[in-house]
């Protein structure tokens, strides 16, 4: 944050050890998981001291205190809106940033547009009533904070199918079916860095067998189901996505684009992907 962590009282001999990015601080502040807010609430001060293009780094999984702390640290600073300033979020998966944009989340769709019925955050779904779980490139019990209670839901589920690139644990012991997923070198798509840039992948090793890309197997699972989305090449998955994002006109599929502003003071979302806890 700034030039470096926050926090002065060390309370928890576990966090005593020393960080790659210490060396680097001008202050270095530990405390226990769960006060981020407390440390958050006194940093405006030390922060307008590094200037005033001040970046402040955090992780997905904050707890929803600290993520009010952020905002009202941003307000303090003056950063909503300025160019090269603000908040810039660490997706705690791969493409975080690219699946909310694509509206894999419980209460927007595609470009963070409104939706009329929310769904359930993945914090949400194990105290649920769901029967069935299909689990996209990702093991809750392993990717989730609430393991114990994603364990419970996924063993009184009557059907579990995975989309996985690894066999964990967690999907060993749950999952009925599980379909192979491509590996980042068998992908071609897109993925969206914390920043906002837009990098083209390419495929570099061919698909062993049979392996489908994740949208395909999506796509003929929608078809099945009576909704036939008309995507049979990436592509055309991507011609869709961007006609569906408004902050994705102008770009095409095959060229990389440039950063785009961080969103100071912006909230997170996501559902249950590779993303993380959404």
């Amino acid at each position: 944050m700034g030039r470096g962590w926050a926090g002065e009282k060390i309370k928890n001999p576990r966090l005593v050890g020393r960080w790659d990015f210490d060396s680097n601080a001008t202050r270095v502040i530990r405390y226990d998981p769960g006060e981020e807010a407390s440390v958050l609430g006194g940093l405006a001060d030390s922060l307008r001291e590094a200037g005033e293009d001040i970046v402040i780094v955090w992780g997905e999984r904050v707890g929803p205190a600290a993520a009010e702390a952020l905002l009202a640290l941003t307000d303090q600073l003056g950063l909503a809106g300025r160019d090269g300033a603000g908040l810039l979020e660490i997706p705690s998966g791969s493409n975080g940033r690219g699946l909310r944009e694509a509206g894999v989340l419980p209460f927007a769709g595609p470009g963070y547009a409104p939706v009329a019925d929310a769904g359930l955050a993945a914090t949400e779904m194990p105290d649920g009533e769901n029967t069935a779980y299909y689990l996209f490139e990702t093991d809750p019990v392993r990717d989730q904070p609430n393991r114990a209670a994603w364990e419970r839901a996924l063993q009184r589920a009557g059907l579990v199918v995975a989309h996985a690139s690894v066999l964990t644990e967690g999907l060993r012991e749950h999952a009925n079916v599980i379909f192979p997923a491509d590996t980042y070198a068998e992908k071609d798509g897109t993925v969206v860095h914390p920043d906002g840039r837009l990098q083209r992948l390419r495929t570099a090793i061919a698909h062993p067998r049979e392996v489908r890309a994740g949208w395909r197997a999506v796509a003929e699972i929608a078809r099945r189901c009576g909704l036939d989305v008309g995507v049979l090449t990436s592509p055309m998955a991507f011609a869709q996505l961007a006609s569906a994002v408004p902050f994705y006109e102008g770009d095409y599929f095959g060229v990389d684009r440039g950063p785009r502003r961080a969103l100071a003071g912006g909230r997170g979302g996501g559902c249950v992907a590779r993303s993380g806890r959404y």
